[in-house]
């Protein structure tokens, strides 16, 4: 039910702790554990289950919006693999060797401001 995102590039010695939790809803239902990607910039993070891929905004926890894969549920298929390309602006999804890519420039002004 949720993700937290750790800072691992502490001193030795210094306790790491989480720098932020998102809530998740519905993370039974992702189709592999690792099936989780943050974009080149660290703002935007894709979720894949059975046939959809959320988008979040890690800074804030929001759902920026969903991907619903066409194809997928039919026959077992499922999302089994994702990928940000074009410095975020495009997501590619796998189902089961079935490549698409998907236009996300319309996201990065609902993403919220670096810290």
């Amino acid at each position: 039910d949720h993700l937290e995102i750790w800072d691992l590039t502490r001193e030795p010695g210094e306790a790491s702790a989480a720098v932020h939790v998102m809530l998740l809803p519905n993370l039974e239902f992702l189709s592999d554990p690792g099936v989780l990607e943050f974009s080149e910039d660290g703002r935007m993070l894709a979720v894949a289950s059975f046939k959809n891929v959320s988008l979040w905004d890690v800074r804030s926890g929001s759902l920026l919006g969903v991907v619903v894969v066409t194809g997928v549920g039919t026959s077992g298929l499922r999302v089994t693999g994702i990928a940000f390309t074009d410095a975020g602006h495009t997501l590619r999804t796998d189902y089961e060797g079935h490549v698409r890519e998907w236009d996300l420039s319309g996201l990065a002004s609902r993403l919220s401001a670096s810290r």
